[in-house]
């Protein structure tokens, strides 16, 4: 009787330390997160914000520009244009700021505040600043020409080719003058030499992924519609799976201490050690974020997310600040 009854005592013990063990992987009782609009948009959501340090950012959707001086919880239109696609802004240092409004480049000397014509390419072009006056773009200077790897160091006033035959790509970004990054249909591609030469870093990451930014220290979380998710910490040489899911991701944000957050159709995920553990902040039944679509989320630190998307009963665009409890 006593073997039973310990019996019993173990295997109750078990079964606790079991429901213990799934209570604590179990998204819900980990992050709470609380929806917050900022401020309604008359247009659609912005693609891309672009934070320079905790207080000053730009943002950008297809019609128009914002800026911000109190860390994102207020907006000012500062760009707007009927007909143009606005692209995603370059901020490389404090008071400059870069944007292309179809063919046209814009640049701002004053934070985003104004907005003054750069220069027009033949076509829309990709561009990425480095610095302040130096940077890169991919796009035509004339109808007749190919698409070239072009350089300014000039603010943008004049270009002049780099690579007169660049792998075709639709997204670069430049951590300095002699290494870049670049998405094409073939692969993610890596340069060491300003652009002279390019190599495929993984042909298995293509064009379905994702467009993201290589972080100054090697580091890149890069999820595809599928719900793939991968992450480098050595520039790109080497790549982990570290989330698979069966929904689309529409954006995903990350810092370099391995804090990573995505929004897929419904469900805000997070993750603090690099991908090993997720974790959901917001779920589709919650009255929260079962009303909205996020397409871009900034992580400001490990309890704060901006975000912009709809919502979806009135279909309103916003500005959103995303609490973590």
């Amino acid at each position: 009787m006593r073997h039973r009854l310990f019996a019993s005592i173990l295997l109750f013990t078990f079964l606790l330390g079991l429901v213990s063990c799934m209570k604590r992987v179990e998204p819900s009782d980990f992050y709470i997160g609380q929806v917050q609009p900022l401020q309604l948009l008359e247009t659609r959501a912005p693609a891309c914000i672009k934070m320079y340090d905790g207080t000053k950012g730009i943002a950008s959707n297809y019609y128009q520009a914002f800026k911000t001086n109190n860390g994102g919880l207020s907006w000012t239109l500062t760009h707007d244009i009927v007909g143009g696609y606005v692209g995603e802004p370059e901020y490389p240092q404090a008071d400059t700021a870069y944007f292309m409004d179809d063919n046209d480049l814009y640049r701002s000397i004053d934070g985003g505040a104004t907005w003054n014509l750069a220069f027009t390419f033949y076509t829309g072009a990709n561009i990425s600043f480095y610095k302040g006056n130096c940077g890169y773009a991919y796009s035509k200077l004339v109808s007749s020409s190919p698409y070239y790897l072009l350089k300014t160091v000039n603010a943008g006033g004049s270009w002049f080719v780099v690579n007169y035959s660049p792998p075709s790509c639709y997204n670069i970004h430049f951590l300095n003058e002699n290494v870049g990054f670049a998405e094409s249909t073939s692969g993610y591609l890596r340069t060491t030499d300003g652009g002279l030469t390019w190599v495929n870093l993984d042909n298995a990451i293509t064009s379905t992924f994702t467009t993201g930014h290589m972080s100054p220290n090697g580091i890149l979380f890069r999820s595809m519609n599928s719900g793939l998710v991968k992450l480098t910490r050595d520039f790109g040489t080497t790549w982990t799976t570290v989330f698979q899911g069966d929904f689309n991701i529409f954006c995903v944000t990350f810092t370099e201490n391995g804090i990573c957050f995505l929004a897929t159709e419904g469900v805000l995920l997070m993750t603090k050690n690099w991908g090993a553990t997720w974790h959901t902040v917001l779920r589709d039944s919650g009255e929260d974020f079962g009303n909205h679509r996020f397409y871009y989320l900034l992580l400001k630190d490990d309890k704060t997310v901006l975000a912009a998307g709809h919502e979806f009963i009135s279909y309103d665009d916003f500005f959103y600040k995303i609490t973590i409890e």
